[in-house]
């Protein structure tokens, strides 16, 4: 089955406090993966719906107040 990772670039944004986010929505759902690479955060989601509405959740609630935009892409 193709998995979707969501690139978000993280510019301007607290690395450790994202980090740290990751991990607490990790604890509360077990089918959220993610990880660093550089400057970008990447999820992986078993679907390009899940992927998609990711990204929108992050940037729009998560990480607003940054002007961060991200891109869904297959693995």
């Amino acid at each position: 089955m193709a998995k979707f990772k969501t690139i978000i670039n993280l510019k301007g944004c607290d690395k450790e406090k994202v980090r740290e986010m990751c991990r607490k929505i990790r604890e509360k759902d077990d089918t959220f993966q993610f990880f660093f690479n550089g400057r970008y955060l990447v999820l992986i989601s078993e679907n390009k719906d899940k992927a998609y509405k990711r990204g929108i959740i992050f940037v729009k609630k998560y990480l607003k107040g940054y002007d961060l935009g991200f891109e869904v892409a297959k693995q």
